[in-house]
């Protein structure tokens, strides 16, 4: 994720501690502001390799006054929060909530890692009540639940709710099993839709295709579209089919991408949406297939999903470094963008495009 965004842009890490991590996102490019209310840990963390490629912050993350004295008043692109929600949320989970929130650009993105605790299960990693395990070595852990919905109230959306595993530590290892502790990751946007602004959709091949043939005239999104993009011609995006379900375009893409048929990604027309309404019953969206054309059966059908299974078929093969993304248990949102006019045009070239939300771009000025 953090290689795949622009540089240089600006960053705060909530909670930085005595690690490397703000180091870290300084040696990719950004511009780092470490804050941390412990002057012990910000001190030894002075004394790491690269420390001098960080501004070092003492402050209160709780604090109301946070952008107002020592941090800085513009915003940032990136916030990073590696194990310090979990903990300042048992304070005051409102607060810390709405300061990540106020951390951002209008555009920007909140990275948030906290223990995991997964429904339904009882071992040293896992609270089947979501509550923290007293007594137990680890982070505190929370839920899918604890940690999106507060965020979502300070008005954050969710963009990527993953499973995976904090670090190794020898500590860890010394445990029984000797597996680091599971942990959510949560990537987080502040969006503003402005209808002057241009914005672009990746839709994989070949649906982009069957859109501008007239063969499909609704595309199907698990999220509603944003009113002020109803009416409005929005890029059409077009990428390679690849895993259901997940992007094979980066977050970031530089102008000039090249347009040939080979290419990985490529705008080739535009496409205007008239209505958006929520499928609320299998049937209501059976009766569309000819119209969506999406396959029975496929990650984009609407089917009920659950927790519980795809964690006891992946639980054991995650280690440290791969993520698994995660579905909560609950039907489907679905929704349906109805297609009011399109237009093919493949473009010589086109300008750089930044994600805002799930499959949305926005065009770089």
């Amino acid at each position: 994720f953090i290689q795949g965004q622009p540089k240089v842009e600006k960053c705060i890490e909530f909670g930085s501690g005595s690690s490397c991590s703000s180091i870290y996102l300084a040696e990719q490019g950004f511009e780092v502001d470490a804050v941390d209310i412990c002057e012990v840990a910000i001190e030894r963390a002075k004394t790491l390799p690269n420390a001098h490629m960080v501004n070092w912050v003492k402050a209160d993350l709780l604090a109301d006054d946070l952008f107002e004295s020592a941090i800085t008043e513009n915003g940032y692109d990136l916030v990073f929060d590696m194990q310090c929600y979990h903990v300042l949320r048992l304070i005051d989970e409102t607060k810390v909530a709405t300061n990540i929130y106020r951390a951002l650009k209008p555009t920007g993105t909140a990275v948030v890692v906290v223990g995991a605790a997964l429904p339904n299960r009882d071992n040293d990693s896992v609270a089947p009540d979501g509550k923290d395990i007293e007594g137990k070595p680890g982070p505190p852990l929370l839920t899918l639940d604890q940690l999106r919905l507060p965020l979502e109230r300070a008005g954050l959306t969710t963009v990527q709710l993953s499973l995976s595993r904090f670090n190794p530590t020898p500590h860890y290892a010394s445990l029984p099993g000797g597996l680091a502790p599971l942990a959510w990751m949560g990537i987080f946007r502040k969006i503003q839709w402005n209808a002057e602004d241009a914005y672009a959709l990746e839709v994989q091949a070949p649906f982009s295709t069957y859109i501008l043939e007239g063969k499909k005239s609704i595309e199907t999104r698990a999220y509603a579209l944003p009113p002020t993009l109803l009416h409005k011609p929005i890029y059409l995006l077009e990428s390679q089919q690849g895993q259901d379900g997940v992007s094979s375009v980066g977050d970031f893409i530089p102008a000039q991408v090249p347009t040939s048929d080979t290419s990985s990604v490529r705008i080739i027309g535009t496409v205007v949406f008239t209505a958006c309404t929520q499928y609320t019953s299998q049937v209501q969206f059976d009766a569309d297939r000819e119209k969506h054309l999406v396959p029975v059966g496929s990650a984009y059908d609407y089917t009920v999903e659950t927790d519980t299974h795809r964690f006891e078929q992946n639980l054991n093969n995650i280690k440290a470094q791969p993520i698994i993304s995660m579905k909560e248990g609950k039907i489907k949102e679905l929704f349906a963008w109805e297609v009011g006019s399109f237009e093919a045009n493949v473009y010589e070239e086109f300008p750089a495009l930044k994600r805002v939300h799930r499959s949305f771009f926005k065009v770089v000025k």
